[in-house]
């Protein structure tokens, strides 16, 4: 078992430290996942070959979960695009400034590819608002977005029953089955697959 090239070791030591930059990378999971509810331009976009929606209650996001193939791999880099554009086109409330670069081209290559990096910005950004810009990046053009929808619910991730307390999502072994005492590794992912 721990031979596995899946299995990562983890020893923690000492005390307890918040996630760096923490609620900032909730605040931009949480718009990301919104905006792929909500946007228009992506529902038209997002077809059956690409993604398969459960639609679920008004008040939860709906369960996406995009199809490994070549359709995605030619419609992944649009797809973090249009995302990208109407995010900052209508962002939600906490993160309302994002509406002051919707039309920038610098910001929207820096969300979007991966070889792009903070020189290609030619507008300031405050450093408080920079880790909400590197977090929307690492979802969009680093992958960590793509990679936990292709995850399938309570396959390959759920949340643990019986759990002291902390509702989190966790590996799954196969269906229905958590791995026991392991989490993801990537903060991000936890937070997207949480949802």
């Amino acid at each position: 078992e721990v031979l596995r090239h899946k299995y990562q070791l983890i020893y923690a030591v000492g005390s307890h430290i918040p996630l760096p930059e923490g609620s900032d990378r909730w605040l931009s999971a949480e718009a990301l996942l919104r905006t792929l509810h909500h946007s228009d331009r992506l529902k038209h976009f997002l077809t059956r070959e690409i993604v398969l929606r459960e639609v679920r209650s008004p008040e939860a996001f709906d369960r996406i979960r995009f199809l490994a193939g070549d359709k995605l791999e030619t419609s992944i880099s649009r797809i973090s695009l249009i995302l990208a554009e109407d995010l900052l086109q209508e962002p939600p409330y906490e993160l309302a400034w994002l509406s002051n670069y919707a039309g920038s081209q610098d910001v929207l290559k820096f969300l979007t590819r991966p070889e792009a990096d903070e020189s290609v910005l030619e507008v300031h950004i405050e450093p408080d608002r920079f880790s909400v810009l590197l977090a929307l990046r690492g979802f969009l053009a680093c992958g960590v977005l793509r990679h936990c929808l292709e995850k399938r619910h309570r396959v390959d991730y759920g949340i643990r029953r019986g759990a002291e307390g902390k509702r989190l999502a966790v590996p799954f072994r196969a269906s229905d089955t958590p791995a026991e005492r392991s989490e993801f590794g990537h903060p991000d992912c936890a937070l997207v697959l949480t949802r």
